[in-house]
């Protein structure tokens, strides 16, 4: 039976440009068996066929009907325009540009208080009603998403009448974040988006988050704002189960590969390399627990800075601990190196204040407030 998975894989590095070759060669880096590879490139080939010509039966009167209609037809067409001068009237074109505005939002609001703003659709056609699927929710200074604050409806909007929206933003500590309005019409999606800051009241009239998020009572909301968490209510008291393998921490970790999580192991194919960033990338990681300033060496050769930021991200897993920070502070992407302090923070290495991304630094804080160690 064909390897479904194995045919994505190869249907997304085709989407790339790689060749059969390079392909056949990462598949076999990743351990897949080369009887099995074939059989998922020889499924992907389109079979042969020929092309089906139209077959015209000319005993059929029916055709010849229809062609000498389509004969009287054009010439009657180039009698009018060539011998009349009859002129071609205008194309009527009925393509919209659409847009929308957010509008009425202050630029800062404190911990705990409700956002206020209103949406506008613009459009030239002032009088017609538009049948939207309309979006809106609050992301992270980075670009992520929050589910929670997120909300979409089915509505009809008319131009430059605005809808009033409102999204609490309890669960938001203090920092900068974005707003965002994503309205779909006829299969085409407009996006806009405006940031605002929630100032920090004062930590003694609130209740602290860090240090004491162990003891949140669960009314307060569970929601870390972690995808790699499993937030429960026990006892009253919020529980922040980490789990694993987790799908988008940017470390390929045990059981995750290119197929299965290619957000996180995806690797970057450079075929001029003598040794492939692959080959290092494994070595490093190999080499790790045994020598850690070695496997950092070998990262550093990868001259692709994603690679690069990958070798590191997965070699820090198997890194001792007093060497897992130097893997973390290599790493070049902000977003990634994020996710590695995160993943490696104890009450002994605690490097949740490194985090530049708020949500996740706050989730990192809560992780160590109920460590054990």
């Amino acid at each position: 039976m064909v390897n479904q998975g194995i045919i994505n894989w190869v249907r997304s590095q085709q989407a790339l440009g790689r060749s059969l070759d390079a392909i056949r060669q990462g598949l076999l880096m990743q351990g897949y068996r080369p009887q099995e590879i074939e059989e998922a490139l020889r499924a992907l080939v389109p079979q042969e066929s020929k092309p089906k010509g139209l077959t015209l039966d000319f005993k059929d009167y029916r055709l010849w009907l229809i062609i000498a209609g389509i004969v009287v037809v054009l010439g009657i067409l180039v009698w009018y325009f060539f011998f009349r001068g009859g002129t071609v009237p205008p194309v009527q074109t009925t393509e919209e540009t659409l847009s929308l505005e957010i509008n009425d939002m202050p630029d800062q609001i404190n911990e705990g208080d409700s956002l206020t703003f209103s949406v506008m659709l613009i459009s030239d056609n002032k009088d017609k009603e538009y049948p939207l699927k309309l979006q809106t929710g609050v992301t992270s200074e980075s670009g992520r998403s929050f589910s929670s604050l997120t909300s979409e409806e089915s509505t009809t909007l008319k131009a430059e009448e605005p809808i009033q929206k409102s999204i609490g933003t309890t669960k938001l500590p203090g920092g900068t974040y974005g707003v965002f309005a994503s309205a779909t019409y006829q299969g085409e999606t407009f996006t806009v988006n405006k940031t605002f800051e929630v100032a920090t009241l004062n930590k003694s009239s609130i209740t602290p988050l860090k240090n004491d998020t162990a003891l949140l009572s669960c009314q307060t909301g569970c929601d870390d704002h972690n995808k790699c968490t499993k937030d429960s209510c026990t006892n009253n008291q919020c529980v922040f189960e980490p789990q694993t393998p987790c799908c988008g921490n940017f470390i390929c970790e045990t059981g995750e590969n290119n197929v299965t999580c290619p957000e996180d192991c995806k690797i970057v194919v450079i075929i001029a390399n003598k040794t492939s960033d692959s080959d290092l990338i494994m070595m490093a990681v190999k080499k790790a627990n045994v020598s850690a300033q070695q496997s950092l060496q070998m990262c550093a050769l990868i001259q692709n800075q994603y690679n690069r930021d990958v070798c590191y991200g997965n070699a820090v897993i198997a890194a001792p601990s007093a060497a897992k920070l130097a893997f973390c502070n290599s790493i070049v992407d902000q977003t990634r190196k994020d996710y590695c302090y995160s993943a490696i923070a104890t009450k002994t290495i605690n490097v949740c204040d490194k985090i530049s991304d708020t949500l996740l630094k706050e989730s990192c804080n809560m992780q160590i407030s109920i460590k054990k160690n």
